[in-house]
């Protein structure tokens, strides 16, 4: 039986608010690029951010050629799609500037979104350049043309491609160790000088390819990104997903991805002058969204897909971190677990309850990269304990300076050597807790004795599963600033 959960009344925002969004989506390289093959997926990952934004923008722009098979899939996104070109996207944009203008003058409060899916790679001077179907499109590009004349309040920056993070890098930061470093220099002199109100979120991918999945029919970085801003980064529940939030979300996300094939690296910096802006605010939404709840009681991970078998979004729900995830009101959709799959039907706009709705046996019946995505990929649990430990760990900002003194060097090194030891003994210990954690849930799911002693049991695997979160999240930052003192 459908058991319905509280329907959406959505809190009236303390200002207007209009979201405009132009996406990029190119399967091809750009004209005379040598080597690179044709991306299968890109126009996918284009179709589903047009889907999302849908929900939560004023006004939607897409660009991009849609093979057959997903133009089946996506047929009201291929009747609007423009293509990909220098020129179609300068038309767009002065088409939302002056959007964006008139709201402003309104009195709304105005965002932009800026997407691209796509090829990216370097010119000879290090300028990073994203591949268009009739040319490039540089770094100097999108500051010129886009950061730099947007008249939004703010912005926001999402590129999936190889070396996205010559897109903020100045040029001749090519060397794969400095990426990090050439991203703190140039945001130190340029975004936070210039454009305060520009937020970041980069694959920042060094690797000749994107990272492409046929398990999701996606990019791998733009389904993260698009899970968590459905609602999976949304730790604290407030209905709002910050920067900060979807930068832990991702680092949990990836965090067992060891296999350099498969590793991603996303960068995540938000606005300087609005360092809390959220990405995504329920209570701003322009018109009601159904949405799924997934309790702490139902740990573990979950995946939705709709009745066209496209998968929207993946989570791997902790005790302490409960998700709402927004659904759209078009189709029905489906809650898949390891073993049990819950419908979601779309017939009324309300909150569905997961732990309320029937359960059934799933209707579904490789090794190399795709078998290490399968097994690794949101293998951990995100929640509350995992972004506080995350949050609370040391992220080192280096800037390029003068020459560091020999001594200096030392004890950086030592700093380093320091935190790698503190994140592998975190780590282990964090994966002792998580076996414990899951022994003690596998007892008293099947244990059948005094409420009692399955309350008791039930009890220490939530404790034993936060303390394994904390300490991979503390362990998962802690390597990574240590890795950078290391390498830096």
């Amino acid at each position: 039986m459908l058991v319905v959960g509280s329907v959406l009344t959505a809190a009236l925002p303390t200002e207007p608010h209009a979201t405009y969004v132009l996406i990029v989506a190119n399967n091809q390289p750009r004209p005379g690029a040598k080597g690179l093959p044709a991306l299968r997926y890109a126009d996918d990952d284009g179709a589903r951010f047009f889907e999302l934004f849908e929900l939560l923008g004023r006004r939607v722009i897409i660009h991009s050629v849609l093979d057959e098979e997903t133009q089946g899939l996506h047929p009201e996104v291929a009747r609007v799609a423009r293509p990909p070109t220098r020129g179609e996207v300068q038309r767009s944009l002065t088409s939302l500037f002056a959007d964006i203008e008139k709201a402003r003058a309104r009195g709304e409060r105005t965002e932009l979104f800026f997407v691209f899916v796509g090829h990216g790679s370097a010119l000879d001077s290090g300028e990073g350049v994203m591949h268009f179907l009739d040319g490039g499109f540089t770094r100097s590009d999108l500051f010129q043309q886009i950061v730099s004349r947007s008249p939004a309040d703010t912005n926001h920056i999402m590129v999936d491609a190889c070396n996205a993070f010559l897109f903020v890098a100045g040029r001749g930061d090519k060397s794969e160790p400095s990426i990090d470093r050439a991203v703190d220099q140039y945001l130190a002199r340029e975004t936070m000088q210039r454009h305060p109100n520009t937020g970041f979120l980069l694959s920042t991918s060094a690797s000749t390819q994107v990272h492409e999945w046929s398990g999701f029919r996606a990019g791998v970085f733009s389904h993260e990104v698009r899970s968590a801003l459905l609602g999976g980064a949304d730790v604290d529940g407030d209905g709002a997903v910050t920067y900060d939030e979807v930068r832990a979300f991702l680092n949990a996300a990836n965090g067992r991805v060891s296999d350099p094939r498969a590793k991603l690296t996303p960068w995540v910096a938000p606005p300087p002058i609005r360092r809390q802006t959220p990405l995504v605010e329920r209570e701003r939404l322009p018109s009601r969204v159904p949405r799924v709840h997934v309790p702490g009681e139902m740990a573990g991970r979950w995946s939705v897909e709709d009745t066209r078998g496209v998968r929207l979004a993946d989570v791997n729900v902790a005790p302490d971190g409960p998700v709402t995830l927004l659904l759209s009101a078009k189709r029905d959709h489906v809650l898949r677990g390891p073993s049990v799959e819950i419908s979601l039907p779309s017939t009324m706009v309300a909150q569905l309850d997961a732990d309320q709705l029937a359960r059934q046996q799933p209707a579904l019946g490789a090794r190399g990269v795709a078998h290490v995505f399968r097994e690794d990929l949101f293998a951990i649990a995100f929640g509350r304990a995992f972004y506080d430990g995350f949050i609370a760990a040391p992220r080192p900002t280096i800037h390029i300076t003068a020459p560091v003194p020999e001594s200096s060097s030392t004890v950086k090194n030592w700093v380093g050597g320091s935190l790698v030891g503190l994140s592998v003994a975190a780590i282990a210990a964090g994966v002792v807790f998580g076996v414990m954690a899951s022994e003690d849930a596998e007892s008293y799911r099947r244990d059948v004795g005094l409420t009692d002693d399955i309350t008791s049991l039930r009890n220490r695997a939530r404790d034993r599963e936060t303390i394994s979160n904390v300490l991979i999240g503390a362990g998962v930052a802690a390597g990574l600033g240590g890795a950078a003192l290391l390498i830096w």
